[in-house]
């Protein structure tokens, strides 16, 4: 039989307050079960620790390193020397302990401190740690939750952690934190022989997961502003997804969509125009009775023409500054059939 040193145990073992535990215990149970099972205190497995281990004046097990049982994975539950549970880590196995599966997260050697749903802190400055966008797997009273980092700060001695939980919901039982393998800062994730599309593609996960898409579509164009006489309206909203993007509907000021954070941004316009129509798209114009053709060019996202009253759509991919204000902008002329047209924007992409 093999014997691994164990992650649990072998490294001080410290309070809220960053000092040693002293008078703790740590039980060892086999993992998933409450089934009390040894470790021992070197790597011939010769003495055991027992199933409670009392930690002496350096948050350490009086009796020594603890070692586990090569292929038996454990669960062990740390208390104060009140009783009181500080963490709970389950299914670990010994280091290099290859009779068991590699598990893809590391365990983060103390208690975390719940702060909200969506929030945590940790002692001392771990933001190279808890990296932005880094993934996370804790250990509450409700499951086990998967949350991606959104914010690490360091101040006044602890790390305060904010996250964007994708499964589950950080809770007062927060007892455990483990983070991804891979770190958020120059990850191995392969790249492909003609370039770094799998490690954008990896990149552009995670920032998703942080920052979702948001979307508005409207539908049924309904005259313009009667002051920003370029300016499009509209009668129906078909779609609104996310809160980034915030759109306004004015009898005097037209149609506007704000967005939320900077980003690229997809805009697409159909219109149905009579004889002759042009139109288009602008950003932060403020020449709203002007055709688009004619406005500063810089302010111009989407120009096109139609005739005959065939809808036809226009589309532009654009980079947007946080709360830029896009407009549907035509040269002022009545629609073709109004129920046909429509303007969407979606983003951040």
């Amino acid at each position: 039989m093999s014997y691994y040193l164990s992650p649990i145990g072998n490294a001080q073992i410290i309070d809220a307050n960053g000092d040693p535990m002293v008078g703790g215990t740590i039980s060892t149970f086999l993992a998933g079960t409450s089934t009390t099972a040894t470790t021992y205190t070197d790597d011939t497995g010769g003495t055991s620790q027992g199933v409670v281990m009392t930690l002496n004046s350096l948050g350490l097990p009086t009796n020594g390193p603890v070692w586990m049982l090569g292929g038996v994975p454990l669960k062990f539950i740390i208390k104060n020397a009140a009783g009181v549970t500080q963490s709970t880590f389950d299914d670990i196995s010994g280091i290099g302990d290859t009779a068991t599966a590699q598990d893809e997260w590391t365990l983060y050697g103390a208690a975390p401190t719940y702060i909200s749903a969506t929030s945590f802190s940790v002692v001392g400055d771990q933001t190279n740690t808890f990296q932005v966008l880094r993934k996370l797997k804790s250990t509450n009273s409700g499951g086990t939750t998967y949350s991606t980092i959104a914010t690490s700060a360091f101040a006044a001695g602890v790390t305060t952690v904010t996250v964007t939980n994708t499964s589950g919901t950080l809770d007062s039982g927060m007892s455990a934190v483990s983070y991804g393998l891979l770190s958020a800062t120059n990850p191995s994730v392969p790249e492909s022989a003609t370039g770094k599309l799998l490690r954008v593609a990896a990149d552009a996960a995670a920032v998703r997961a942080v920052i979702p898409i948001s979307s508005v579509r409207v539908q049924s164009s309904n005259g313009y502003g009667s002051t920003n006489t370029a300016i499009k309206r509209y009668s129906n909203v078909l779609e609104t997804v996310g809160t980034d993007i915030t759109y306004a509907d004015s009898a005097t000021l037209g149609a506007s969509f704000t967005v939320g954070p900077a980003g690229m941004y997809a805009i697409s316009i159909v219109s149905t125009g009579g004889a002759t129509n042009i139109y288009g798209a602008s950003k932060n114009s403020a020449q709203l009775t002007t055709s688009i053709h004619t406005i500063t060019a810089a302010d111009r996202i989407i120009l096109a023409y139609t005739g005959g009253g065939n809808p036809i759509q226009a589309s532009n991919t654009v980079y947007l500054a946080a709360g830029a204000v896009v407009r549907p902008h035509t040269d002022g002329t009545a629609s073709g059939t109004a129920a046909q047209e429509q303007f969407t924007i979606t983003g951040p992409l």
